[in-house]
């Protein structure tokens, strides 16, 4: 294994999600529009099978209503860490029917 170090794209969660986010500026309505669609594609890569931002894409879109300027640079980092790592993905195989249950 080599030995990385972290960029700024290592975690899918950056420094902007936090209380203080709220005391930023509301995004105007074209913006705020444009965070709604970030959001419903970042739902989407979840759904695909990016199960590594499956808790952070739900924070963002707790705030769908009235989006703030952190979440909206929020969400860009998001789409930099799934640039920065393309191939974490969830794969099941098409001949397996059954998926095993342990007890």
């Amino acid at each position: 294994m080599k030995n990385e170090t972290p960029n700024k794209y290592s975690y899918s969660v950056s420094h902007f999600l936090s209380p203080q986010i709220r005391l930023l500026l509301a995004l105007e309505d074209k913006y705020a529009n444009w965070y709604q669609q970030l959001t419903g594609t970042l739902w989407w890569a979840v759904e695909l099978g990016r199960i590594d931002i499956h808790l952070n894409v739900p924070l963002l879109a707790q705030y769908l209503a009235q989006p703030r300027v952190g979440h909206l640079k929020q969400a860009f980092h998001i789409f930099a860490y799934l640039k920065t790592h393309p191939i974490l993905v969830l794969y099941f195989h098409a001949t397996c029917r059954r998926i095993p249950v342990y007890q």
